[in-house]
């Protein structure tokens, strides 16, 4: 994987707070960058990706696979196995984007045999096509990434390295040197962002205050077959509803795993949908109960846009 610039690099976990590296940002600036957290275990390597600093998505690599991690996840598995490698480096945005697009998606193109293709003839193709996207490279556990805008080669990202080659010919010479090379071809698009677990984590808090004090006036079973009904009636619209649970006690907990935008909107919606059923049986005081809920993170809500789509609203 191409290094950038080295802000931790090579440190045992054990010798770590991992608190103090994910939230370096907050204490000095330089660490408020685009960047990614690698932890190297025996059998796979998790990323967590940054943007000023903050993780906005994460992934697990082994040698078979590669797949989208919650945050949440790859967070817990470091604070609680000292087995690990832990390294950051400062890289830039379209570098994030480009690794997170092949965990992702596919290539529209894959496995193209280095050895049998001229580099400088395949670059040559792809600038004739003004082709927006990025090329792939793997060679054993090293990967590389040339990426294209509008048919204009914009820099290269050796693997291993924390050079950014921008001399198309240079590029052209490398990448044609080296022996053994596949090739994969992947078209520009938007990644995706989750959620902060700060984020989750506030809507359970939320929800389970809003549940526990239905569950006070109304009884725990009215109000638990109530808000599993009005979320069936919008999951489909927001599958991720269907992982938040509601335990006994009427706290809400759960696993996870979408944008910052879903999270909020069906939250949102699912409360709406609770408003108008409880306040039914308990009219304007299941308005109270969910404002004094939210009423200590409004300015947290506001920012995230809840406001725009709950019919709650707090002044």
């Amino acid at each position: 994987m191409p290094k950038g610039v080295p802000l931790l690099e090579s440190t045992k976990l054990e010798f770590l707070n991992f608190d103090n590296v994910l939230h370096a940002g907050k204490r000095d600036r330089k660490h408020r960058v685009w960047g990614y957290i690698s932890i190297i275990y025996s059998d796979s390597m998790d990323l967590l990706f940054l943007k000023n600093g903050d993780p906005f998505n994460a992934a697990r690599l082994t040698p078979k696979s590669r797949r989208i991690m919650p945050i949440k996840d790859v967070i817990k598995r470091a604070k609680e196995t000292k087995l690990g490698i832990v390294s950051v480096y400062a890289v830039d945005e379209d570098l994030i984007r480009m690794i997170l697009a092949t965990i992702s998606s596919k290539p529209i193109k894959s496995d193209i045999d280095g050895d049998k293709i001229k580099m400088n003839l395949l670059i040559r193709k792809l600038k004739e096509r003004s082709f927006n996207g990025f090329l792939h490279t793997k060679r054993g556990v090293e990967e590389s990434f040339i990426r294209f805008q509008g048919g204009t080669v914009t820099g290269a990202y050796i693997g291993g390295s924390q050079d950014k080659l921008r001399d198309e010919t240079r590029i052209s010479e490398l990448f044609s040197t080296i022996p053994g090379l596949k090739i994969n071809i992947y078209e520009q698009k938007k990644s995706e962002e989750q959620a902060p677990p700060a984020m989750t984590e506030m809507f359970f808090t939320i929800f389970s205050n809003i549940f526990q004090e239905l569950g006070k006036a109304l009884g725990d079973p009215l109000v638990v077959k109530t808000a599993i009904k009005g979320r069936a009636s919008i999951q489909k619209d927001f599958p991720f509803l269907g992982e938040v649970k509601i335990n006994p006690d009427l706290s809400v907990s759960g696993e996870v795993m979408v944008t910052t935008e879903e999270l909020v909107s069906g939250f949102a919606q699912w409360l709406n949908i609770l408003i108008e059923t409880f306040t039914t049986f308990l009219g304007e005081e299941a308005v109270n109960i969910a404002k004094q809920a939210i009423s200590d993170y409004r300015f947290a809500l506001k920012s995230a846009g809840f406001f725009k789509i709950s019919k709650i609203t707090i002044d």
